[in-house]
């Protein structure tokens, strides 16, 4: 799976009902209410593992096609890890196009795609990955979520956690996307 960055070449306002560009843009508040969990990885059952996060931190970054960010986390728990989800904002329905997201443990890597139409504001997003990735408990998760396609932005809303993530626009940012593994 290959990922293309996107680098950042102005700023516009944020509008969910807007024409997004190439241009990375970052959401001024977290949700309001707390996430809905939807189901994980449609039609297999599984452990899903919330990855423990701090308060938000009232920012997003914004993934148009071609977006990608990246972040690494520690395992909450063992086991194969068969999809992962991540917390997005989708401006009342308007973002389209894919969520692609890779997750690696050493060597070991595996990757997805789910369509954002469809998908509830402020709630996870997920996706089955091609192949388990086996995980023990403290591991070092890499993962990478991209947009693929459509003309709506996603927003992947960011909270406190002692890590960085790389931005589209090659920034370091503090904290971390909220994330769920489903275990086989």
């Amino acid at each position: 799976m290959k990922f293309k960055s996107v680098m950042v070449v102005g700023a516009a306002l944020l509008c969910g009902a807007c024409n997004n560009s190439d241009v990375e843009r970052t959401a001024s508040r977290a949700p309001d209410a707390p996430v809905q969990a939807q189901p994980s990885v449609a039609g297999v059952a599984g452990k899903v593992l919330e990855i423990q996060v701090g308060q938000s931190s009232s920012e997003s970054i914004l993934l148009g096609a071609g977006g990608v960010l990246e972040t690494s986390i520690k395992s909450p728990g063992a086991g194969d890890a068969i999809g992962i989800g991540v917390q997005i904002g989708n401006f009342a329905g308007a973002s389209d196009g894919e969520i692609e997201m890779s997750a690696c443990v050493e060597q070991t890597c595996a990757s997805g795609r789910s369509k954002l139409e469809g998908t509830q504001d402020n709630s996870f997003v997920d996706v089955t990955l091609s192949t388990p990735v086996p995980l023990r408990d403290g591991d070092k998760l890499k993962v990478k979520i991209g947009k693929v396609g459509g003309t709506k932005d996603v927003a992947i809303w960011m909270y406190n956690v002692e890590t960085e993530t790389l931005a589209p626009d090659g920034a370091q940012r503090p904290g971390a996307p909220k994330l769920r593994i489903t275990l086989r």
